[in-house]
């Protein structure tokens, strides 16, 4: 008897499409049976090519952990005979926690701690020893694990180290024993050959023994390593005996989310950023006598017009001053305390035509830049009166002008760099001479050079010159992740061109002083998305997929418009989807009761705004995980005659939720 899933249904229609590629979206409210449906349907794609070598790699990108190993434990219960096909992604830790446990069941393990780390340290000795940096580590990661396992950090770093101690040992011993391995496939041999156990341990060495991948999204975008070295990302795989990959993004609109937290915390975590106003600073102090240590030849070229690279860095000059004295940049910074709180950092989104406050709560987005000429020093506070009295100390304001000033800055090094950089080619042609030939190098790195020349880093600022550039230089493509389109529609959105995101922290030292880092993104969500629905099978899941959002959801005109196919889901399909969700929404509507008392006695915490409340209502009493945008919607309705903090039409989602028995 066949089992009613409209889900499964839109599925089977999706899978018999003659493309190669496509994107398609499937809305659904939650609790219908998406996993279920996913799951029965990867289950019969496999069936039918069981006996066929060209089986179809499938991926299953899911927002969480609970949600991945669920798919996991749904397909191995489905597949038994494909349980060594399908691929959990773990983390490196867990990888290795799995592998030290699967050695460890020949052994009365709990019983006797010592025993198990000889049986290990023997094992490790039998196995390992062409590879000495390799049993080393592996000893060091046992002993963590049997005798220290609460130590987990210590453990997980260990653990990070081993694919690159493998590699290392590997190469060594293949430069030993005089073999090549200069390709992916030798590497794997040889590897096969001297540790096939790391095949066990790493599952993710060779991914062409799997036909089903299973991640959360995070892995999904950022490079991997293996054992063999090298970095890739997983949708630009190419598979020799893949036909047309399937990739499935469950509950997409967490997993825009989530890539979207995970490219900022990226570049948050990166070590190679400055502060804007310490840069304009930097600039400010040093042109002038960077020009004493430049070629004569840099300062004599010119331009196309016959103005000299001198002219150009005193106009350079002159508007690095004018800004530097309008924001008093000679004077430190602080940050409100008031506005920070407890926090170290808050954040301002900015992106192509509109500006969005992130990790801010509505009163504080009057954020001024405010000089104190008692205190000497510039202040970032919230100020209504100057934020809407004085328009240019709105602190979005002056970020884009320092914004503007940087870019301004690294224009003209670089077509100070440009002309320096040809001025060479045209004195070596006249050069009959070739010990007097000028050296000639490449434009970016003509412009790298004068950049340092004036930045004049420090030994642990090795790359700030170069961060500069792949920020602020106008067209520069600063993709972070490889393969992903250049070219697509010029819109001038988030989408398109990506975004800034400026930080604002307090420094760590004995000043308490304030920082104000900008980081470039040009990648986004949306970009990524539509570059593998023009190389896979795209199908996303979700319950709030069709609802656009910079920060939440995918805005999936954007990306129809860069996909090469979109399949659209048939009229008679949609309505049995319609007809689900409709059912499930009363369903929904006739539980959910609101009651203040309720939510009072039972769910308040301290701290606690109405939205967190609401949501933890929900999902205790009712089962249900809506999102942070559908939560807003209702609270801004919910009728609140008789309770305080509300705004024109409803609550305010962000207020302290204050509870009273009356």
């Amino acid at each position: 008897m066949k089992e009613e899933n409209a889900t499964k249904d839109v599925l089977d229609y999706l899978l018999k499409q003659n493309k190669d590629t496509f994107l398609s979206i499937i809305e659904q409210t939650t609790g219908l049976g998406k996993t279920h449906a996913i799951i029965q349907k990867v289950s019969e794609v496999l069936k039918q090519s069981k006996d066929s070598e060209l089986q179809p790699k499938i991926f299953v990108i899911t927002s969480g952990i609970k949600t991945r190993n669920e798919f996991f434990h749904g397909l191995k219960e489905k597949l038994p005979d494909f349980e060594n096909k399908i691929l959990l992604f773990e983390s490196v830790a867990d990888q290795v926690a799995n592998f030290l446990r699967s050695l460890l069941m020949k052994i009365d393990y709990p019983n006797d701690k010592v025993l198990a780390n000889d049986y290990l340290v023997k094992w490790f000795d039998q196995n390992t020893a062409k590879l000495p940096d390799t049993n080393s580590l592996l000893k060091k990661i046992a002993t963590q694990y049997i005798f220290v396992e609460q130590d987990q950090d210590t453990f997980g770093e260990l653990s990070s180290r081993l694919k690159r101690t493998i590699y290392h040992d590997l190469k060594r011993l293949a430069r030993k024993e005089n073999v090549k391995t200069d390709t992916k496939q030798k590497r794997l041999n040889y590897l096969s050959k001297k540790a096939p156990w790391v095949f066990d341990l790493f599952k993710d060495t060779d991914l062409n023994r799997y036909s089903v991948l299973i991640m959360t999204a995070d892995k999904f975008i950022f490079p991997y390593k293996t054992a063999i070295g090298g970095n890739d990302n997983y949708w630009t795989l190419t598979f020799e005996k893949s036909q047309r990959p399937i990739l499935f993004l469950d509950e997409s609109d967490k997993i825009k989310s989530n890539w979207m937290n995970k490219l900022i915390e990226n570049e948050i975590g990166s070590k190679d950023v400055e502060d804007m106003t310490t840069l304009v600073h930097r600039f400010y102090s040093n042109l002038l006598p960077a020009v004493g240590q430049m070629e004569r030849l840099i300062i004599d070229a010119k331009d196309p017009s016959g103005e000299t690279n001198k002219a150009r860095i005193n106009q350079l000059y002159q508007a690095i001053k004018k800004v530097y004295d309008q924001y008093h940049l000679k004077y430190a910074l602080k940050i409100d305390s008031d506005f920070l709180g407890n926090n170290t950092s808050k954040f301002l989104f900015n992106t192509g035509k509109s500006s969005y406050l992130y990790g801010l709560k509505r009163d504080e987005k009057y954020l001024v830049w405010k000089f104190n000429p008692k205190r000497l020093v510039n202040e970032i506070t919230i100020d209504q009166q100057i934020y809407e009295t004085q328009p240019e100390l709105r602190l979005n304001n002056v970020t884009s002008a320092l914004n503007r000033l940087l870019r301004y800055i690294a224009k003209t090094t670089y077509s100070i760099a440009r002309n320096y950089h040809e001025f060479k080619i045209n004195l070596n042609k006249k050069i009959t001479d070739p010990s007097k030939l000028h050296n000639v190098y490449d434009l970016p790195d003509e412009h790298l050079q004068i950049v340092n020349v004036i930045l004049q880093p420090t030994s642990g600022e090795k790359r700030l010159a170069q961060y500069f550039i792949d920020n602020y230089l106008e067209k520069h493509l600063n993709l972070k992740l490889p393969n992903i389109k250049s070219s697509f529609t010029d819109d001038k959105t988030i989408y398109a061109s990506g975004f800034r995101l400026f930080d604002l922290t307090v420094n760590e030292d004995a000043n308490n002083n304030g920082q104000l880092r900008v980081y470039q993104q040009r990648t986004t969500p949306e970009q990524i998305l539509a570059s593998v629905a023009n190389k896979m099978q795209t199908i996303l899941v979700s319950s709030t997929s069709l609802n656009p959002s910079p920060l939440d959801n995918f805005d999936l005109n954007w990306v129809k418009n860069n996909v090469v196919n979109v399949v659209d889901i048939p009229v008679k399909l949609q309505k049995s989807l319609d007809r689900e969700n409709n059912e499930r929404n009363k369903q929904i509507k006739d539980k959910v009761r609101i009651q203040t008392k309720l939510i009072g006695s039972n769910l308040t915490k301290e701290g606690c705004s109405f939205k967190e409340i609401f949501a933890t209502l929900l999902k205790e009493e009712n089962y249900l995980e809506p999102t942070s945008i559908q939560i807003e919607k209702i609270l801004n309705k919910y009728p609140a005659r008789l309770i305080g903090n509300r705004i024109s039409n409803g609550l305010d989602p962000d207020a302290p939720f204050v509870y009273e028995d009356e």
